[in-house]
This record gives C-alpha cells, sequence and structure tokens, in this order.
C-alpha cells in the first residue's frame, strides 16, 4: 500500500483513505470547502448540505436535542427537506417520512405500547 502526503496538513496517509480522490486527508477534507471559479465557496455538502440549513437549527440539533428514535428521526429529517434538497421528489420525500412514523406506530405503540 503506497503513502501519501495531505496536500493541507501534510499527514502520512494511505492513498486508500484519501477523501474524493483528491490529494486531501478524510480529516482536512471533511473540512474543507472548494471555492469556484469566482472564488465563491461551493456548497459544504457534507457538513452544511443546504436541504438541511435554510432555517435558524438544523435537524440533527432537534434531533439530538429530543432524544428521538431512528424512525423518527427520519421522518422529521425527511419533512424537514421536503421540496428543497429535490423539488421533483417533496412527494417522496414526505411518503418516506409516513412510511416511517408508520413504522414506529407498529412497533411501539401496538400491545398497549405508549
Amino acid at each position: 500500500m503506497s503513502a501519501w502526503l495531505c496536500s493541507r496538513c501534510g499527514a502520512n496517509t494511505h492513498i486508500d483513505i484519501l477523501a474524493n480522490n483528491n490529494d486531501m486527508c478524510s480529516n482536512c477534507a471533511s473540512s474543507y470547502v472548494e471555492e469556484d471559479s469566482t472564488n465563491n465557496a461551493r456548497e459544504d455538502i457534507v457538513n452544511k448540505p443546504k436541504h438541511y440549513n435554510f432555517a435558524t437549527i438544523e435537524p440533527i440539533d432537534v434531533i439530538e436535542d429530543w432524544q428521538l428514535d431512528f424512525r423518527l428521526a427520519n421522518a422529521l429529517k425527511y419533512i424537514s427537506r421536503a421540496g428543497k434538497k429535490d423539488p421533483a421528489k417533496t412527494k417522496e420525500d414526505l411518503q418516506k417520512a409516513i412510511w416511517y412514523i408508520n413504522r414506529y406506530i407498529l412497533k411501539e405503540c401496538s400491545d398497549g405500547n405508549k
């Protein structure tokens, strides 16, 4: 396995852990936001995707603060991004949210639970 130096921090790393086929280690790449040809920062799709950052609070903050179950967390995620990530998939996102809510009800709210 070949070694490679990260272009940002100089860390000696292995090629198989370089991020996104660039010359940065995964640690540097996770915090790196490229600039386009006009020197405007491009979207950071890993840490701050636009479809979750349109308001003052992100869905992940609500999910963590409320300690939501995986299924309810996914429902919240799909509701919050409906029409924002891909406007053509608004109905699909809402249907996915309903699926997760129904799954939660089926598993957690039957036989007198909750």
